[in-house]
């Protein structure tokens, strides 16, 4: 929590950030902000991966909160600039975040737990066939111009 606590704090900070001459320059600062953000939702997902999470259900709703919120900051991320060279990176991991979750045990979980993990394995699988489609029309604008 006190990660989300702090990135919403940057985001205002950022929103409110001027250049020498007085003028409003939000374009650099949100890039930057939006670049942590992105940063630490890729760390969030990877150390999950990593950790063969086992859910109980005290931490249940504050990891699913977590994890979909780093799953949807770095779909943003993929969305906002396809064709970077990162992207393809952004959506592997991605894409490994289904599997991931599916695998995730799940015996000490209640079945409405249980349940709404599955939903966000669905929605991981929507956010990733969505993003494949934005970074695949790469090639095709490409070709175009």
């Amino acid at each position: 929590m006190k990660f989300h606590y702090c990135l919403g704090y940057i985001h205002q900070v950022a929103s409110r950030c001027r250049d020498w001459s007085g003028e409003t320059n939000t374009t650099g600062a949100l890039r930057s902000s939006l670049e942590l953000s992105a940063q630490a939702s890729i760390c969030s997902l990877e150390l999950s991966r990593a950790a063969q999470l086992t859910l109980d259900r005290e931490k249940f709703w504050v990891l699913c909160f977590y994890l979909a919120s780093a799953l949807l900051n770095l779909f943003l991320k993929i969305l906002i600039d396809p064709f970077v060279q990162e992207s393809s990176t952004h959506l592997k991991i991605l894409k490994d975040a289904p599997l991931f979750l599916s695998e995730v045990d799940t015996r000490h979980l209640t079945s409405t737990e249980t349940e709404h993990l599955g939903l966000i394995v669905v929605f991981s699988q929507k956010l990733v066939a969505i993003a494949d489609e934005s970074t695949s029309n790469r090639g095709t604008d490409e070709r175009t111009a």
